[in-house]
């Protein structure tokens, strides 16, 4: 029993407090009711609240186990993509990131890895337009990082919009490129890029004062050096710069600096010359194959061609990087050395040289095979200016060699 007292309801005198009737006039009390029901409330409410607390936790445990599978999931298919994309299915790495994208929206390992994607994508320039406007769209999103990412964001924003299947003529490639050079001077493919722009761009477009061949060149080839001097993914830096180099037939200027390059490539062994040798020589020496072929019906050519009057020492190097090439690519070194010979008046020389040059293609059905006897009947014809060796050996081409063909 409590040992609290209070009033009566109706006698006032006092009673127990948790009395229910009164001793004094048997009265019932009826607040006492609501004093109990507010006390079983109260008991129902920590009751409820308890409960309540159980819940929650064991909804937070449940999110939290979603969460946690979700993310393992999302890890899963990044780790996926990333495998996919080291072996060139970027289709298939693209899926898998945009599943993984609906899943975590905000994922940074997600978002990384599409950017990642997008710019490889951009550098291989596959794929059709709609591809290459994806790939733009996925590095739009991911500005901001970083000054140093977004240096590299917009040079491959600014490449795909160069691109043939991508090409925006609203975007100024340069103003993207002057952006990412002033978030970062050293950035790689900012350089790679602005090179490239000097000399498949720049020549092309409509200026009051510009630059002439020998300062476009001398510009793009600043961007060039400054990539290489990273020494991250040289092989590509390379490829874009010999390309750029020669893209132009009338900028002399690239064709001797893309000609110093193979040489020095060749001299040190250089990895990217030994993988694509056939196609760097080939391109090497077709501005020399070009004005051989003019010279054939063209005199003044054969004579002032600047292609045809190369000294014996950089012709001896054509020579010595081309002997691995085929029959057509080998023969070019010989001709050179031939009208070069020619040239100072050492018929002789001349004449063996382009022997030589012949017996090469004899068998096959090129050009050459047609023209070197052209140019040694343009020696042969003249005896009076020709030493007795000389003329016996137009007398052995004509009747031994030709002949026998």
């Amino acid at each position: 029993m409590s040992e609290e007292k209070t009033k009566c309801i109706a006698c006032k005198e006092f009673i127990w407090a948790d009395a229910t009737i009164c001793p004094q006039c048997q009265t019932h009390q009826k607040k006492q009711l609501g004093k109990s029901l507010l006390t079983a409330l109260k008991e129902l409410s920590a009751v409820t609240v308890v409960f309540t607390l159980i819940f929650a936790v064991m909804e937070l445990n449940r999110f939290a186990d979603a969460w946690f599978e979700n993310s393992t999931y999302v890890s899963r298919l990044v780790s996926s993509a990333s495998m996919l994309i080291e072996a060139g299915e970027y289709s298939g790495a693209r899926r898998l990131l945009a599943d993984a994208k609906k899943i975590s929206p905000t994922s940074d390992e997600v978002n990384i890895l599409q950017m990642q994607l997008a710019m490889i994508r951009i550098r291989k320039r596959g794929g059709s337009a709609q591809d290459i406007n994806i790939s733009r769209n996925v590095l739009y999103h991911n500005l901001g990082r970083s000054p140093k990412s977004d240096a590299t964001v917009l040079a491959h924003i600014a490449w795909a919009s160069y691109s043939d299947n991508g090409r925006d003529k609203k975007i100024d490639i340069n103003l993207y490129l002057e952006k990412a050079l002033a978030l970062d001077e050293t950035s790689l493919y900012a350089n790679i890029y602005k090179g490239m722009w000097y000399l498949r761009v720049y020549p092309y477009l409509k200026l009051s004062n510009p630059l002439n061949n020998a300062q476009i060149t001398a510009k793009a080839q600043h961007h060039f050096n400054m990539a290489l001097q990273q020494n991250i993914n040289s092989q590509y830096v390379r490829r874009i710069q010999l390309s750029s180099l020669i893209y132009s037939a009338d900028n002399r200027t690239g064709f001797e600096e893309y000609q110093k390059i193979v040489f020095a490539m060749y001299a040190n062994n250089d990895a990217y010359f030994l993988n694509e040798r056939k196609r760097i020589i080939s391109k090497l020496l077709k501005p020399y194959t070009f004005a051989i072929l003019d010279a054939v019906d063209n005199k003044d050519v054969y004579l002032n061609n600047t292609y045809l009057k190369k000294s014996e020492r950089l012709i001896n190097t054509l020579k010595k990087i081309s002997v691995k090439e085929s029959p057509y690519i080998k023969t070019v070194p010989f001709v050179l050395l031939a009208i070069a010979s020619d040239h100072k008046g050492d018929y002789l020389s001349a004449i063996e040289n382009f022997i030589i040059a012949y017996k090469i293609v004899m068998k096959t059905s090129s050009n050459m095979s047609r023209d070197i006897p052209v140019f040694i009947k343009r020696i042969c014809d003249n005896p009076e200016k020709l030493e007795p060796t000389s003329i016996a050996r137009c007398d052995y081409f004509f009747t031994d060699v030709f002949k026998a063909r």
